[in-house]
């Protein structure tokens, strides 16, 4: 599983925290999808890369 994570940059790990900070005040089952989103490998959704946080 870990063969597909990359090593993320410091920029992108500030920038996807901090939407996550963004989402923090939001409906907990908005948040939750966001989160699934995110955390989806590369492979089933082309433009979000899987980081490790």
């Amino acid at each position: 599983q870990a063969s597909h994570l990359h090593k993320c940059s410091k920029r992108e790990v500030y920038l996807k925290r901090s939407l996550f900070n963004q989402v923090k005040f939001k409906a907990r089952k908005f948040r939750e999808k966001f989160a699934q989103a995110i955390d989806w490998p590369q492979s089933q959704r082309g433009y979000i890369t899987r980081c490790k946080f």
